[in-house]
């Protein structure tokens, strides 16, 4: 309990450093930047605490946004994914999965694994784009920040998914 608890602070202090010191100054065209924070969300186990995951996402979403400058956005836009991220667990995991069931690259394989972090990355920078611009008179840039932003995680969250040593 107490080794899995410090291995996910590990984890998510990881994980805002980069976004926080090098993701936040990355992006593609001026559009499309990666959030890759919300990796820690997707790999929480079927059968977790939907209160601690709902925890973690706010508390997630807080430090991002403490590095961002943006005032709940993240937040509420990691609140969400964690809300919805055991749903779509059990809709992209194998029928015959244990209440244990770990989603990783090697336990879904590559075309579920895929569509699972692509759907959640999808949810998380619809809102958080949607928020930040608060507005819909440029609806083509939303849409370029969302899909771009998107793909640019999902591509980032597949390297660390593939370097990652399974359990």
């Amino acid at each position: 309990m107490i080794a899995t608890f410090l291995r996910r602070l590990l984890w998510v202090i990881m994980l805002i450093l980069v976004q926080g010191l090098i993701l936040n100054r990355v992006n593609v065209m001026g559009y499309a930047t990666p959030m890759i924070y919300i990796y820690f969300l997707t790999d929480f186990a079927k059968g977790s605490n939907r209160s601690a995951l709902l925890l973690w996402g706010f508390v997630i979403g807080l430090l991002a946004d403490f590095f961002t400058n943006t005032p709940g956005i993240a937040a509420a836009s990691c609140t969400l994914v964690a809300f919805v991220q055991p749903n779509f667990l059990n809709v992209f995991a194998p029928r015959d999965s244990a209440d244990d069931f770990h989603p990783s690259l090697k336990s879904m394989g590559f075309g579920s694994y895929f569509r699972y972090l692509l759907t959640l990355t999808f949810i998380f920078q619809s809102l958080y784009y949607l928020l930040e611009v608060f507005s819909l008179t440029h609806p083509e840039d939303i849409y370029i920040n969302i899909v771009g932003g998107t793909l640019f995680t999902v591509v980032l969250m597949m390297a660390i998914a593939s370097m990652r040593k399974e359990k």
